[in-house]
């Protein structure tokens, strides 16, 4: 971490999160067979628990203490393609309902309060949009009632707000389409478009910012003159987006650490450390002390939201600059300003720059991981780059092959559940992107995490749509597949769940159990390890039995994500070696665990992160005896 504390991440034998030890003690995770979070248990006994329904959509979330006391509990009722349509709430002994509305696009027409429907609601909050998307109106109906509405130009920047609550707004912008002034507030913006300033006529902010739009300081001055508050910011870089580590004010500093996921877990200022729980749409709105005491029950809001790439206000429900990345080919037409397509309940935007399932987001932060990567200092082979691209353009046709299939599995099942009939079950679909990412990272000594194994994905995706391999009906077919895929993605209905049924007199045998192996296996190499108990579970396969010692065997000498790599092929296979041990012949019940690295020239870095891993691994398994050797 930037503050040189540590945190442990561990995984169970599917690769999934399964604890994560802080200096507060050990969080466990647990996960169902689809790989939701079922439950979160903190070292102090307070449980996060989640239901999900038949298309893995949150359907109840829920905070319990250790006492078995109530702290929050949400119920989510949807419409068919996944909108909620009704939330029920209990922050401690209050208790509420709200329900929603949308537009045949999928966009939020109304929030109705502390009722269980929007029909007849008096109290409510309504809006209505042009048809890209920029909200033209917003009524707020009984107590406080008002209209506001909103002007726009030709390019989509709001001009004018009139007839609410902050009364009559204007809005100023600069070449770049940045918001430089709303009514006597001022805004700058750096070269690359950031928020660098604002005043507000009473006090000035200045802020910095990195080359990835993260913003490093804030320094406040009194217009009138006066002491500057600095704040300064640290983040952890290391997650998809992201995350802030650290913020210092004066002497004054909060430390924040992150569920696996990235959703917030602690915040420490000074001796005191808080636990944060969210509301289904990740908004923290529990907050208590490691023992599990509550400290406080609140919605929490950000009057202006700090979006990495953009920056976002709340009362117009946009951001103040125009999205750096444009509408892909699959979206209607978006105006630039607009926030998660104006349905915050299903869709977010934590970077500024779009959807978290937008494809081009995707693709931008390959291309800067490869900036990064070849400006790191750290050398990389010619051999390495041509392995890793190469495997990346194999893994674009896997994904190709997926999103064909499971394209066609879903719009029958979507077909299926209209009919009352029983769909094909999820073992009928197909993973293979992800089984050739392990089998090339395991066998092939290809690094995954490497952008150029990324880079070679999106040149194998792009390539796909120019070369006419099987002639034109192929390019067709692609596009098609990818068509279902989408198209099922966005329609999320539940699945269909047959009725239960009396068994037969006569149920079937249960599957025989793998034996497990007999006699010396001196030698071996690729020794695939299956769980007797479990038909159908490989543990592991282990690369070469030497002797008394089970080698997993490397050829990587650098790895584009350190950390991640380390997690992946040295944590995970310690656990998985020694899970396999204990299906081994006795004589391997105690066999030591090594790890070799057979190509010389390895980076520094990796090297270190490895004897650090193993050391913690020795720390953490005293009984069991670990090796390394390297070339």
């Amino acid at each position: 971490m930037p503050d040189a504390s540590a945190q442990t991440l561990g995984y169970d034998v599917d690769s999934r999160p399964a604890t994560l030890t802080t200096s507060l003690g050990t969080t466990r995770y647990a996960v169902d067979p689809d790989g939701n979070v079922t439950q979160v248990t903190t070292p102090g006994g307070t449980v996060e628990a989640r239901t999900y329904d038949n298309a893995d959509r949150l359907a109840k979330l829920t905070v319990t203490g250790p006492a078995q006391q109530a702290i929050t509990g949400y119920t989510l009722r949807r419409d068919k393609v996944g909108n909620p349509t009704r939330v029920d709430t209990t922050l401690g002994s209050a208790s509420r309902s709200d329900a929603f509305t949308y537009d045949k696009a999928d966009r939020l027409t109304a929030m109705c309060y502390q009722v269980t429907t929007c029909s007849g609601a008096s109290n409510k909050l309504s809006f209505t949009y042009d048809l890209v998307g920029n909200r033209t109106a917003k009524k707020k109906s009984g107590s406080g009632s008002f209209t506001e509405k909103y002007t726009y130009n030709a390019a989509d920047q709001l001009q004018t707000r009139s007839g609410g609550p902050d009364g009559t707004q204007s809005y100023s912008y600069d070449q770049d389409g940045n918001t430089t002034q709303i009514s006597s507030v001022k805004y700058g913006y750096d070269l690359d478009n950031h928020l660098s300033s604002v005043d507000d006529g009473k006090k000035h902010t200045t802020y910095t910012t990195d080359g990835a739009g993260n913003r490093l300081s804030a320094d406040t001055t009194p217009d009138n003159g006066g002491t500057t508050t600095h704040t300064g910011y640290q983040w952890d870089v290391n997650a998809v987006l992201p995350l802030l580590a650290s913020e210092q004010t004066g002497s004054s500093t909060t430390k924040y650490t992150y569920q696996p996921g990235g959703a917030p877990y602690t915040q420490q200022s000074g001796a005191n450390t808080t636990l944060l729980f969210p509301d289904p749409f990740g908004n923290t709105t529990a907050l208590t002390d490691p023992s599990g005491a509550v400290q406080r029950l609140f919605q929490l809001t950000d009057p202006f939201g700090g979006l990495q790439a953009r920056d976002y206000t709340i009362a117009t429900g946009r951001f103040t600059s125009v999205d750096p990345m444009a509408n892909g080919v699959d979206q209607p037409a978006v105006a630039g300003y607009v926030y998660g397509d104006d349905n915050p309940l299903t869709h977010a935007d934590p970077s500024g720059d779009c959807d978290w399932w937008d494809v081009q987001c995707r693709v931008t932060e390959k291309i800067y991981n490869l900036w990064q990567y070849e400006t790191d200092g750290t050398p990389h082979t010619a051999q390495d780059r041509e392995r890793d691209f190469g495997a990346g353009i194999i893994r674009s046709g896997a994904e190709t092959i997926d999103g064909v299939w499971n394209g066609i599995v879903g719009i029958y099942n979507w077909n299926q559940h209209w009919q009352d009939k029983p769909g094909l079950p999820a073992s009928v679909k197909l993973h293979l992107a992800d089984d050739w990412d392990k089998f090339a990272g395991e066998h092939l000594g290809v690094d995954t995490n490497s952008p150029y194994y990324n880079y070679g994905a999106i040149t194998g995706t792009v390539l796909q749509l120019f070369i006419p391999i099987g002639g034109d009906e192929a390019v067709g077919g692609r596009w098609l597949g990818g068509l279902l895929g989408r198209v099922a993605e966005k329609l999320r209905v539940p699945k269909w769940e047959p009725k239960p049924t009396v068994p037969k007199d006569e149920p079937k045998p249960p599957a025989p159990k793998p034996k497990p192996p007999t006699g010396s296996l001196e030698g071996e190499r690729d020794f695939v390890v299956d769980d007797p108990n479990v038909p159908g579970r490989t543990i592991t396969d282990i690369d070469h039995i030497e002797g008394n010692t089970l080698w997993e065997e490397k050829s990587a000498t650098r790895a584009g994500n350190i950390q991640d790599w380390v997690n992946k092929h040295i944590i995970r296979k310690f656990n998985s070696y020694l899970d396999a041990r204990q299906y081994l012949p006795a004589f391997y019940h105690n066999a030591r665990i090594g790890f070799r690295f057979t190509s010389p020239g390895m980076d520094p870095t990796l090297r270190s992160a490895i004897d650090s891993a193993v050391a913690q691994l020795r720390q953490a398994h005293p009984n069991v005896e670990i090796v390394t050797e390297f070339a």
